[in-house]
Protein backbone atom coordinates (compact mmCIF):
# COMPACT_ATOMS: atom_id res chain seq x y z
CA UNK A 1 0.00 0.00 0.00
CA UNK A 2 2.55 2.56 0.80
CA UNK A 3 3.08 5.35 3.27
CA UNK A 4 1.60 8.60 1.25
CA UNK A 5 1.44 11.33 3.90
CA UNK A 6 -1.13 14.19 3.78
CA UNK A 7 0.01 17.26 2.10
CA UNK A 8 1.15 20.15 4.28
CA UNK A 9 -1.00 23.40 4.19
CA UNK A 10 1.80 25.12 2.60
CA UNK A 11 2.07 22.55 -0.02
CA UNK A 12 -2.01 22.99 -1.14
CA UNK A 13 -1.22 27.06 -1.41
CA UNK A 14 -1.98 28.05 2.29
CA UNK A 15 0.37 30.92 3.16
CA UNK A 16 -0.83 30.11 7.02
CA UNK A 17 -2.56 27.65 8.86
CA UNK A 18 -6.22 28.59 10.08
CA UNK A 19 -5.75 28.19 13.92
CA UNK A 20 -2.59 30.63 13.62
CA UNK A 21 -5.12 33.37 11.32
CA UNK A 22 -7.74 32.66 13.71
CA UNK A 23 -5.23 33.36 17.00
CA UNK A 24 -4.42 36.37 15.58
CA UNK A 25 -7.97 37.78 14.79
CA UNK A 26 -8.97 36.17 18.59
CA UNK A 27 -6.68 36.77 20.85
CA UNK A 28 -7.69 35.03 24.07
CA UNK A 29 -7.94 36.16 27.22
CA UNK A 30 -10.13 38.65 29.63
CA UNK A 31 -8.28 41.39 28.80
CA UNK A 32 -9.28 41.15 24.94
CA UNK A 33 -12.44 39.99 25.39
CA UNK A 34 -13.46 43.19 27.61
CA UNK A 35 -11.74 45.67 24.84
CA UNK A 36 -13.61 43.52 22.29
CA UNK A 37 -16.99 44.18 24.11
CA UNK A 38 -16.30 47.63 24.84
CA UNK A 39 -15.14 48.46 21.42
CA UNK A 40 -18.32 46.80 20.05
CA UNK A 41 -20.75 48.79 23.08
CA UNK A 42 -19.32 52.24 22.05
CA UNK A 43 -20.66 51.73 18.55
CA UNK A 44 -24.22 52.67 19.49
CA UNK A 45 -25.40 52.61 15.49
CA UNK A 46 -23.94 48.74 15.26
CA UNK A 47 -26.04 47.71 18.45
CA UNK A 48 -28.94 49.54 17.31
CA UNK A 49 -29.09 48.42 13.60
CA UNK A 50 -27.93 44.56 15.00
CA UNK A 51 -30.00 41.73 13.46
CA UNK A 52 -28.70 37.85 14.28
CA UNK A 53 -30.47 37.10 10.54
CA UNK A 54 -28.41 39.36 9.07
CA UNK A 55 -24.87 38.33 10.12
CA UNK A 56 -22.72 35.93 9.34
CA UNK A 57 -20.70 33.58 11.94
CA UNK A 58 -17.69 32.74 8.80
CA UNK A 59 -17.07 36.43 8.11
CA UNK A 60 -14.25 37.38 9.89
CA UNK A 61 -12.37 40.46 8.45
CA UNK A 62 -14.42 42.62 10.13
CA UNK A 63 -16.82 40.12 12.02
CA UNK A 64 -20.32 40.73 11.20
CA UNK A 65 -21.16 39.57 14.55
CA UNK A 66 -20.39 40.61 17.72
CA UNK A 67 -17.62 38.05 17.87
CA UNK A 68 -17.76 37.60 21.81
CA UNK A 69 -19.20 33.65 21.61
CA UNK A 70 -15.37 32.59 22.24
CA UNK A 71 -14.66 34.79 24.77
CA UNK A 72 -18.20 34.02 26.67
CA UNK A 73 -17.84 29.81 25.96
CA UNK A 74 -14.16 30.18 27.95
CA UNK A 75 -15.54 32.06 30.59
CA UNK A 76 -13.21 35.27 29.69
CA UNK A 77 -16.02 37.10 29.56
CA UNK A 78 -19.09 37.13 31.83
CA UNK A 79 -22.99 38.36 31.31
CA UNK A 80 -23.09 38.57 35.32
CA UNK A 81 -20.26 40.95 35.81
Amino acid sequence: VGNYPAPTLKAMGYKESPTEAASKAFPGGETAGLARMAARLKDAAYIRSFEKPKTRSTAFDPPSTTALSPYLKFGCVSARR
